[in-house]
C-alpha cells in the first residue's frame, strides 16, 4: 500500500511547471550550447524542436525564483515530461488565453495588419483558425521576425503583401534577437512558407543564455 500511494504521488507531481513558448532561428541550439561552454555550466541542450522546418524552432522558457530561463532536456528529464506532453501542455495553455494583440494602420495605404507582443505573443500560431476570426480572412499570413512578436494580416493583395515583407526584413536584420524573416501562410491544415523580401543573410544574433 506504501509503495503504491508513493507511485500515485510520483505520478502526479511528473508534470511541467508553467513555460511560455518562444520561437527561435535553428542558431540558437549551437549558440546556447557555446554559451554553457564559456559558463563551464554542465551540457544539456535545449528543449526545443522544429515548428517551421530549417526556419524556426518551437522552444520554451520558465520563470524560476522570478528569473526567466530556457528549458533544456534535463528539465524534461527532471519533470519527467515527454516533449510531445509539453507542446500539448502548451497548446492547451495558449487556447485559454486571450490573442493580446491590435489592428494598426499601414501607413500610406488604406490596410491594415495584427500584431501581438510579449511572452504569449504565439498564441494564435497553435489554434490558427483564432487568427483567422481576427483577421477576417482565412487567407491568413504570418511572421516572427524578431523575439516575442507575430505578425498577422490578409494575404493575397499584393501591395499590403510586399509592404509586409518588407518591414519583416527589416525587422529580422535590426532586433536584437532575430527569429525569422519568412512570412507563413496558413493552408487550412498546415504552415507552408509565403514569401520573404530578400534572400536570408543570418544578421548578428544575440547569444543564447538566461535571460
Amino acid at each position: 500500500m506504501t509503495l503504491m500511494i508513493c507511485a500515485l504521488m510520483a505520478t502526479s507531481l511528473a508534470a511541467a511547471p508553467e513555460v511560455s513558448p518562444v520561437l527561435a532561428s535553428p542558431e540558437v541550439r549551437a549558440e546556447w550550447d557555446a554559451w554553457q561552454e564559456r559558463q563551464g555550466a554542465p551540457r544539456s541542450p535545449l528543449a526545443c524542436e522544429e515548428f517551421w522546418p530549417g526556419d524556426a524552432l518551437l522552444c520554451y522558457q520558465v520563470v524560476e525564483e522570478r528569473h526567466l530561463r530556457w528549458v533544456t532536456e534535463a528539465d524534461l528529464a527532471r519533470w519527467a515530461v515527454t516533449p510531445a506532453a509539453l507542446r500539448a501542455q502548451v497548446t492547451a495553455d495558449a487556447a485559454n488565453r486571450p490573442l493580446a494583440g491590435e489592428r494598426r494602420r499601414v501607413e500610406g495605404m488604406d490596410a491594415w495588419y495584427w500584431r501581438a507582443d510579449g511572452a504569449w505573443s504565439l498564441s494564435g500560431l497553435f489554434d490558427p483558425q483564432r487568427l483567422v476570426r481576427e483577421v477576417g480572412s482565412p487567407l491568413l499570413a504570418v511572421a516572427v521576425p524578431s523575439d516575442g512578436v507575430l505578425l498577422a494580416w490578409p494575404a493575397g493583395a499584393a501591395p499590403l503583401d510586399q509592404v509586409m515583407a518588407v518591414a519583416v526584413q527589416e525587422a529580422w536584420t535590426t532586433q536584437r534577437n532575430p527569429v525569422c524573416p519568412v512570412i507563413y501562410r496558413w493552408s487550412g491544415d498546415k504552415w507552408l512558407p509565403y514569401l520573404e523580401a530578400v534572400p536570408k543573410a543570418a544578421p548578428q544574433a544575440a547569444p543564447a543564455g538566461d535571460e
